[in-house]
């Protein structure tokens, strides 16, 4: 129904350093919209998340789908956890070579039941707050009536969350941590935050 637009953003979250780094720098997550062009009204939003290794453009045909179909979507790429991202900046980011031995060593089982627990809620911490930061910034635009035309296109009153693999699990965590979140599809996701602790073996 209606020809779709995109837009980049890196949006600055001035509440934490990245840890992936030894500058002291601010997290720095870069964002894709995909969106109905030209149009008038309010649309729902939806935000994604990749799995490990991912891009923010990896599922593209979606994001096209759903935006045609009168849909606002932004997709997430999470620094360190995706293949790459391209800042506003020009900056390249590649994915964590330290981080991707965690995710080998637990993919391949050599890591034992605790150190698996470990990773995944270190994984699930960092993947959240980018999700929320995300989502708390979209929103912030959107109630200070920013110039930008992308912003008034969304009505926060009707959010959605989707992910694959470790994007899942952050998107079903997120929802259910969140009030404004109506809806949540987690693509081949473990359910990574229903585990509170680690004790006994088990």
């Amino acid at each position: 129904k209606y020809e779709v637009a995109t837009a980049t953003f890196t949006y600055t979250d001035e509440n934490r350093i990245e840890t992936f780094s030894n500058s002291g720098e601010k997290r720095k997550v870069n964002v894709e919209f995909w969106f109905p062009k030209a149009t008038d009204g309010n649309y729902p939003l939806v935000l994604f998340s990749h799995g490990t290794g991912g891009l923010k453009t990896s599922n593209t045909s979606t994001f096209m789908e759903l935006a045609s179909n009168g849909y606002v979507v932004c997709s997430i790429d999470h620094p360190y956890h995706s293949l790459f991202t391209i800042g506003d900046d020009g900056k390249l980011v590649r994915i964590d070579s330290g981080y991707w031995q965690e995710y080998m060593d637990l993919v391949n089982h050599t890591v034992d039941a605790a150190t698996r627990y470990q990773l995944t809620q270190k994984w699930l911490a960092l993947r959240t707050a980018d999700m929320n930061f995300v989502l708390d910034t979209i929103l912030t635009q959107v109630k200070a009536d920013n110039p930008n035309a992308l912003y008034r296109l969304i009505d926060p009153t009707k959010i959605g969350l989707m992910g694959h693999s470790l994007g899942g699990a952050e998107s079903a965590q997120v929802a259910r941590e969140r009030s404004d979140v109506s809806a949540v599809i987690n693509l081949d996701g473990d359910l990574f935050g229903e585990y509170v602790k680690f004790e006994n073996g088990t």
